[in-house]
């Protein structure tokens, strides 16, 4: 997840981009200023960020200025990007007695192993690996890691190499899948999607004629990408398993990742470990030990742990998550409510993005501290629970704890203001929906069509998914729905309503759902009644709605942090 103040934050739409410069500079730095260019404009169309980005049937074209958490949008090139041949220490000293029960080394951007072809040609390289997420990410920092395998780069000026880099950007975490024929520039994978956790194959293998075939897969989230590039003449005389500081700090300082561990490092099809390998630890200009890398086991596993937090230009070391900001203070007006898939608790928000949590919903993060361009119009929990998103009314979208960001609108004109959200039943995508029927998606959500450029009668106010289905249905305030491949349940668009409708929740199962009104009514489809507050007097209207699985029950908040429950057990008030 992306770090902020102990929170995740996954989108920078409150922050302008900065101006990137593109012209080539010396290895050791270009690193920290070309990849600032994934944090800065990314220009993409819908089509290669997300499989379907539309409001009604035309496509919209994203300059996209956002970051996503544990996954990396396709881009074609990181301009001037390069990890770089292993540079060796000065001084050779040994950090402890056998401590690799091999020969080792002291190098300042490499850790991990090595062989070089001194018992034949290398022909291959393989690494298994957990991609780690970043420990911390403070809101100025400029930081990276990578994790690779490749041939050459031990005794030769060419790397013939592929993997996974973890970038911390202002505040935001990056996860970039990429290949390099060093000293030719980085290229990210465009069909390879890698998030923090995932278990990923990096292979580097040269064919006759001088045909290197460079391939990636994540078996998390089951993409794969290989590239064959010609380039006859290259040395092949060393193959590596590698963590690396790509920058050299304090030119880009060394990303807190904690620690790698490469499952399965193999060369020429066999463990590394039966070819006589060099170890590699790496330091500082100091001559301290920055990352440790541990004896192999089974001659193919071994781990690279940073001794000791990086050293970052802003914050201290992040503190645990602050607790809930106690409504009183400023989550007024409320805006939005979201409940646990288990119906242990819930999550109140205010425009600002300031998040009050009650019974067993945990505290993740908020926008709080964060100049928004746009008010928060929506929360919306994640299917496990573990965290939840935030949407703004320009589309910007906030991922928080394990919610990961897919892309958003922020910064891009709308015709209409966004007023909520929907996830797709695996969290790998999400619907965003406008005030004039539009749908905009992204990750793996579908675009199965919507009322944008339609004529309604009143504003479009909610949606909701259908996990059966994995369609979605749109509700106005009159009460209107409109079904996209999931199924009709009935309506109140030919009823006069004493208030309008503000909000909607569906059941768990698809079965059907409910409408909330702002003067708390409540009007149930193909699901049960268990009450409501319409003709009663409260003291602020309804601004949201939410479901309890547990019991089958509902809650509705109003815009004072009242919170009302039907057949929902009471978590308090905002």
């Amino acid at each position: 997840m992306v770090v902020r103040y102990g929170g995740g934050v996954a989108d920078s739409s409150a922050t302008a981009a900065r101006n990137v410069p593109t012209e080539r500079v010396p290895p050791v730095s270009r690193r920290a200023g070309a990849l600032a260019l994934v944090a800065a404009v990314l220009t993409t169309t819908a089509a290669t960020l997300c499989p379907a980005a539309q409001a009604g049937a035309a496509t919209v074209h994203l300059t996209v200025a956002h970051a996503p958490t544990g996954l990396v949008q396709s881009q074609s090139t990181l301009d001037h990007w390069h990890t770089s041949p292993m540079v060796k220490a000065s001084t050779q000293t040994p950090t402890a007695a056998d401590a690799h029960g091999t020969s080792y080394l002291r190098s300042v951007n490499w850790a991990g192993y090595f062989v070089s072809g001194g018992s034949g040609p290398l022909r291959s390289a393989q690494a298994s690996f957990v991609v780690p997420k970043l420990l911390s990410c403070g809101p100025s920092e400029d930081s990276d890691s990578s994790y690779w395998a490749g041939l050459d780069g031990s005794g030769s000026q060419t790397v013939e190499q592929e993997g996974v880099d973890s970038a911390c950007r202002n505040g935001v975490v990056y996860y970039i899948p990429w290949y390099e024929m060093y000293p030719a520039d980085a290229t990210t994978y465009d069909k390879v999607v890698v998030r923090g956790g995932d278990s990923v194959v990096a292979t580097t293998t040269y064919e006759n004629g001088g045909r290197y075939v460079l391939s990636l897969s994540d078996s998390t989230t089951n993409t794969h990408e290989a590239v064959t590039i010609a380039d006859p003449g290259l040395e092949n005389i060393s193959a590596e398993c590698i963590a690396e500081d790509p920058g050299m700090a304090p030119q880009a300082p060394y990303a807190n990742y904690g620690s790698v561990t490469f499952s399965g490092c193999m060369v020429n099809g066999v463990p590394i470990g039966t070819l006589s390998p060099d170890a590699i630890d790496m330091v500082n200009s100091q001559g301290e030990v920055d990352a440790s890398t541990t004896a192999l086991t089974d001659n193919t596993s071994f781990t690279v742990s940073q001794v000791a937090p990086a050293p970052t230009p802003t914050p201290p070391p992040p503190t645990p998550p602050p607790p809930p900001v106690p409504v009183a203070s400023f989550l007024l007006p409320a805006v939005g409510m979201a409940s646990t898939p288990s119906g242990s608790g819930y999550w109140l928000t205010d425009g600002e993005g300031a998040v009050s949590t009650h019974g067993g919903a945990q505290y993740h993060g908020s926008t709080a501290t964060v100049a928004l361009n746009s008010p928060i119009a929506h929360i919306v929990s994640t299917s496990d629970g573990n965290g939840y998103w935030l949407v703004a009314a320009d589309g910007g979208i906030f991922a928080f704890g394990d919610a990961g960001f897919y892309g958003s609108m922020a910064g891009q004109h709308l015709n209409a203001p966004v007023v909520d959200m929907a996830p797709t039943a695996d969290d790998r995508g999400y619907w965003l929906v406008a005030s004039d029927g539009g749908i905009f998606a992204f990750g793996d959500a579908t675009f199965h069509g919507s009322m944008g450029g339609r004529p309604i009668n009143r504003p479009v106010v909610g949606i909701s998914s259908d996990n059966q289905t994995g369609g979605y249905w749109e509700v106005a305030s009159d009460g209107g729905v409109f079904s996209f491949d999931a199924p009709f349940r009935g309506s109140t668009g030919a009823l006069s309503l004493n208030r309008p409708i503000v909000s909607m929740a569906s059941a768990a199962d698809g079965s059907g759902y409910w409408f909330v009104a702002s003067d708390g009514g409540i009007f149930a489809f193909n699901v049960p009644f268990y009450g409501s507050e319409g003709g009663q007097p409260i003291p602020a209207p309804v601004v949201g709605m939410a479901g309890d699985a547990g019991t089958g029950g509902y809650w509705m908040v109003g815009g004072d942090g009242t919170v009302y429950g039907f057949n929902a057990p009471d978590m308090g008030p905002g």
